[in-house]
């Protein structure tokens, strides 16, 4: 019998599952772990707060605010200063620019192109 997955993912899961031979992952521990609820609060608190200073997000304009200019002055002032607001801030952008940004090429294609964090050396 031919076996056809949902989803590259689920491909993925059963071969993980097949082969480290793991009975069953828990999805709630993986959660906990690659999850930051507080960082999850602080950002929600201020998109709520920012409903009573910019039009609420579902009812911008696309382009109406700099989202991508204000990202990466946030993510300069977070590197000049280390304060961790800074990412809340950034990471609020990112999603109101993925809702209503008006790049010309704005598009969702999953890829894995090999970027990803560094280790730092003599850091274990």
């Amino acid at each position: 019998m031919i076996r056809q997955w949902n989803t590259v993912s689920e491909h993925i899961r059963q071969h993980l599952l097949n082969t480290l031979r793991i009975k069953r992952l828990n999805l709630d521990s993986i959660t906990d772990q690659q999850w930051c609820e507080e960082f999850e609060t602080l950002r929600r608190n201020r998109m709520l707060m920012g409903y009573f200073r910019y039009p609420p997000m579902k009812n911008q304009k696309p382009g109406e605010f700099d989202t991508v200019g204000s990202m990466l002055k946030r993510l300069k002032d977070f590197i000049e200063t280390g304060n961790i607001e800074n990412l809340i801030d950034v990471a609020n952008m990112c999603m109101i620019e993925y809702f209503v940004g008006n790049h010309p090429k704005k598009h969702f294609e999953s890829v894995d192109d090999g970027l990803h964090a560094e280790r730092i050396d003599g850091l274990e």
